[in-house]
């Protein structure tokens, strides 16, 4: 990782796993000290406005949370697109997992240090980690690093 101010893009898990609520909160804590620019995406957004209206007060919390903290939006671009199809086209998950290649691209194109995820089935495995950053380094982008409260998961099933 690099020194200073780190940018970490918050992946849609990171705003919703109230299981993981006091790494996150370790996460937001970084982010008022100046520890960390935050970013995310058009498809966490999108993500977030998608939970239903029975979790109203919920969906307000979280969508909050984007100008609380001053975390830049940043939209879906070709060249994100054309990463996830890589990152699709080499194995690193599915065309079903779409929305998380996409997650991952738009981390990278937009020079995210950290993706913060507790994504454990699709996003936090080692051999997506290790796969992204070869691909990434291939294609001329830093490797970004994934970060969660339980480390990164082995179990690739």
């Amino acid at each position: 990782m690099t020194t200073g101010i780190q940018t970490v893009y918050l992946e849609t898990s990171a705003f919703n796993a109230p299981e993981q609520k006091n790494h996150a909160e370790q996460v937001l804590d970084g982010i008022r000290q100046g520890l960390y620019k935050p970013i995310t995406s058009d498809y966490v957004i999108r993500e977030l406005k998608a939970t239903p209206d029975s979790d109203r007060e919920k969906r307000e919390a979280m969508l909050n949370l984007v100008d609380k903290y001053g975390i830049s939006v940043y939209p879906i671009g070709a060249e994100a697109e054309r990463l996830a199809d890589i990152y699709i086209r080499e194995g690193v998950l599915t065309e079903r997992r779409r929305v998380d290649a996409m997650h991952i691209a738009l981390a990278t194109v937009n020079g995210a240090d950290v993706i913060v995820s507790y994504n454990f089935r699709h996003i936090i495995k080692r051999r997506v980690v290790a796969m992204t950053r070869v691909i990434n380094e291939r294609e001329g982008y830093k490797g970004v690093e994934f970060l969660s409260h339980k480390g990164v998961n082995e179990n690739d099933g």
